[in-house]
């Protein structure tokens, strides 16, 4: 510990040592520690004790490496020393650390407890009028581009500050995954982990996110959240403390769910809420591409644009942090203009139609009953009038068991 900056997370169960360089936490693995303390000792005792050595260096077992590990543990330990809750706003760069509230560069320090770099070059001056005119313009709307500038201005700060998540909808090649592409690349790949829903309920899924600080779910499926385990997207985007559990060891950590989630699909998307349609709506932010896609499409124009234009791109992004952050203060989220807001509402609507058929179409009859098979007829029946996709029979099935009961104080009404 002298000779190196180093803390032990109790909560997570990680060493992390810090890289003055890049100014970065980087963790290490007991069995990395246990070979850098057995080198230093045989250094410091061939240099200080250099008639002992033979004594000395095989006394370097793996016993006495693992139970001096053990005490480091105790004095290096750091708990939540990467919660940034109360901190200031600030994005790690390649030349130092960007201030936000002063925009002003610093050098970098351990005091700023980061793991997460941006691996884009920081120019002042830099612009992006390829990125601007040529893929946001064709395809969306002034407002829009505002709430993805602010969004992506977050994913770049590396903590929702607003516990909102981006979902990219519509148009296949209208410029989602190239978007997302650029976004990865700037976020830095070694900070992005990849979502999957269906898994996020497994033991080890979780344990992924640890030192990442976005989540995207590239290309996905229309039931992508509407799987068991989507609710899990609330903890990893809402601030919870989320318990993970890792592979191959018996050892569980704790995480906070200060993540920032993008999810792009060229399907409508449906959304499982069980009940919670309001939590949904205050975290979903749902940006549409409606446009048709370009007809002269340019090969990998993701890499083309970092290429020409990586550092402008990353200042519209930290505008975008700046505006945010403003946002945040006064709202206490990023402000979302009605004309994005009424499309999240029509597809949370979409995604609750068999409450919005028990609602509209079933009344309680003293004496009365019906089946089951009565009520899945009329509920396609109703999503058909309503020009509305309905769930599958068996769904509806569990569902209308768990959900009569509680709209009608009298009991259910199915035979």
């Amino acid at each position: 510990m002298q000779n190196h900056d180093i803390l032990y997370e109790p909560g997570e169960a990680r060493f992390y040592f810090y890289e003055e360089k890049q100014g970065l936490w980087l963790a290490k693995t007991e069995d990395a520690l246990k070979t850098m303390l057995s080198g230093e000792l045989g250094d410091y005792w061939r240099k200080f004790h250099d008639s002992q050595k033979v004594e000395l260096l095989p006394q370097r077992t793996d016993r006495m490496l693992k139970d001096s590990i053990n005490q480091l543990r105790g004095a290096a330990e750091h708990e939540n020393a990467f919660e940034r809750s109360g901190s200031k706003p600030v994005i790690h760069l390649k030349e130092g650390m960007l201030d936000l509230e002063s925009l002003t560069l610093n050098e970098f320090a351990p005091e700023y407890f980061s793991r997460n770099q941006i691996p884009i070059p920081f120019r002042e001056d830099a612009e992006c009028p390829r990125f601007l005119n040529e893929l946001l313009a064709p395809a969306l709307s002034d407002e829009a581009i505002a709430v993805l500038q602010k969004y992506f201005g977050m994913c770049i700060l590396g903590y929702n500050y607003s516990q909102q998540f981006l979902l990219l909808e519509g148009t296949a090649g209208g410029g989602k995954g190239t978007l997302t592409d650029i976004l990865r690349n700037i976020v830095g790949v070694m900070n992005v982990a990849e979502m999957r829903t269906h898994q996020l309920n497994e033991r080890f899924e979780l344990a992924a996110f640890f030192d990442k600080t976005l989540l995207i779910g590239s290309d996905v499926p229309g039931n992508f959240l509407q799987r068991a385990g989507a609710e899990t997207l609330k903890k990893l985007t809402g601030h919870d403390l989320i318990e993970a559990e890792f592979k191959g060891t018996n050892k569980r950590g704790r995480m906070k769910g200060v993540f920032n989630a993008v999810i792009t699909s060229n399907n409508r998307l449906r959304v499982r809420l069980d009940g919670d349609a309001e939590a949904w709506r205050r975290r979903m932010i749902l940006v549409r591409f409606t446009n048709p896609p370009v007809v002269k499409k340019i090969v990998n124009f993701a890499g083309h644009l970092l290429d020409e234009e990586g550092s402008g791109i990353l200042n519209w992004m930290i505008h975008g942090a700046a505006l945010a952050l403003t946002e945040f203060h006064e709202h206490g989220k990023i402000v979302v203009p009605e004309s994005l807001q009424k499309d999240a509402d029509e597809l949370l609507y979409e995604s609750n139609t068999l409450n919005n058929f028990l609602d509209e179409r079933l009344v309680p009859s003293p004496g009365g009953d019906v089946t089951t098979i009565e009520l899945q007829n009329a509920y396609v029946n109703y999503c058909n009038s309503q020009n509305l996709p309905a769930q599958d029979s068996r769904s509806v099935a569990t569902r209308l068991a768990d959900l009569i009961p509680e709209k009608f104080v009298e009991g259910s009404f199915l035979t």
